[in-house]
């Protein structure tokens, strides 16, 4: 799922609300825009495969999305939520001390600020920046271990029975679990699924290895045909499990007639189980869908040739990566990380200029024309302040905060 989806989902949906009877936020605008006044489509578009976080606050989970793109986020003065990358989007504004250069005689006049404070000063700095090599670690490859590897033609309603699939792992971990699933009706009501151990070849009710919730809204967002798409389900943390040992996916019944979810499968061949109580099961034909996964704990790194090749000795930096990303994700992640450590930082002292008769976006970039220095360059608006006094005729001037990747 992107990154952008989910961040437009913590607004639109209510599957990640401890009580989701509780009414959703109205008071802030979340939408996708590419205007800097919204969620950044193109910033945001690293696809995580499963997301599992435990939330104090929106505020939170936004960070910690957003950080995964090395972007940043604020909320503006529309309550809109702003999600982007500031280097790629434009605020239009000019900062100046010569208003007869050729561009300022070319620049909309309502977005010039007049530089108050000449000459402008800055800092470079590599502190903590500038590295070399960038190791990310605690993540996971999933690699699929056991499927069915049929083509299902039948489904199982959950609304009488519970429902087993036997299955076995050459590996020593389970990492995530897929079924091919659809539904009947409206569904109103948290499901479960568990692993299940083995009792001299049925499913054994005493010993669960564990067991997964499953939200009423992703249950209720699952297709209506058969075959149907893989259901895919994240087992947090991943489970342990002895290699070849006999195991079982259980799902216990739910729903009515007119309101459940169904398991698909293959008729004719192979063996499932079946339980009215989930204690004593009968063996049943037929080959259901599923996809077992395992997980490889790496330690993925970037290097950067061209500081490589800049500096004496190695500078190396170390991220703790989330366990449910996968690696083609932090792939990604790294990449955008290497990009902006691989260059040096440049933080502006505090600029004060002229009133600008345009609205001044955070998060956005802006041109900087210094004709006493010869700074001629681009900066991140991050912060502004402006005040004024009852005798003065409003603001008078602005104070901005700008830094840059240099």
């Amino acid at each position: 799922t992107r990154i952008d989806n989910l961040i437009l989902d913590l607004f639109r949906k209510k599957d990640h609300q401890v009580d989701d009877n509780i009414t959703q936020l109205t008071n802030i605008t979340a939408q996708t825009s590419t205007t800097g006044n919204g969620i950044c489509e193109d910033c945001t578009a690293i696809k995580l495969s499963q997301v599992t976080y435990t939330l104090a606050s929106y505020a939170q989970i936004i960070s910690n999305l957003v950080g995964i793109t090395n972007s940043t986020w604020h909320i503006n003065q529309d309550r809109a939520l702003v999600v982007q990358d500031p280097g790629a989007h434009d605020s239009g504004i000019l900062i100046t001390n010569d208003l007869n250069s050729t561009i300022s005689q070319n620049w909309d006049y309502r977005k010039i600020g007049y530089i108050l404070n000449a000459p402008i000063t800055w800092t470079d700095t590599s502190a903590d920046t500038w590295y070399s090599f960038i190791h990310g670690y605690g993540h996971f490859a999933p690699k699929l271990v056991a499927s069915d590897g049929q083509t299902p033609n039948a489904s199982y309603n959950l609304d009488q029975k519970w429902f087993a699939i036997p299955f076995t792992v050459p590996s020593d971990n389970i990492f995530k679990i897929a079924i091919r699933a659809n539904k009947t009706g409206t569904l109103t009501s948290d499901g479960k699924v568990e692993i299940w151990g083995d009792n001299s070849g049925v499913p054994d009710n005493g010993d669960i290895r564990r067991s997964v919730l499953l939200n009423k809204s992703t249950l209720d967002a699952l297709g209506t045909t058969t075959p149907s798409q893989w259901f895919e389900i994240p087992i947090k943390p991943r489970l342990d499990v002895n290699p070849n040992e006999k195991l079982y996916i259980v799902f216990p019944k739910y729903g009515t007639v007119t309101s459940t979810f169904n398991a698909d499968y293959k008729t004719l061949i192979g063996t499932y189980y079946d339980s009215t109580d989930g204690a004593t099961w009968v063996s049943k034909t037929g080959t259901p869908a599923f996809r077992i996964y395992d997980a490889r704990r790496l330690v993925s790194t970037l290097e950067n040739t061209y500081v490589a090749s800049q500096i004496s000795e190695p500078r190396e930096r170390m991220f703790p990566i989330r366990a449910d990303m996968e690696e083609q994700t932090v792939r990604q992640t790294l990449l955008q990380a290497g990009d902006l450590l691989g260059r040096q930082k440049r933080t502006y002292g505090n600029i004060i200029v002229s009133p600008i008769d345009s609205r001044i976006e955070l998060n956005t970039f802006c041109n900087i024309v210094d004709a006493k220095t010869g700074l001629n360059t681009k900066a991140n608006i991050v912060g502004l302040s402006m005040s004024c006094e009852a005798e003065e005729q409003g603001v008078n001037k602005i104070e901005l905060q700008l830094d840059e990747f240099v």
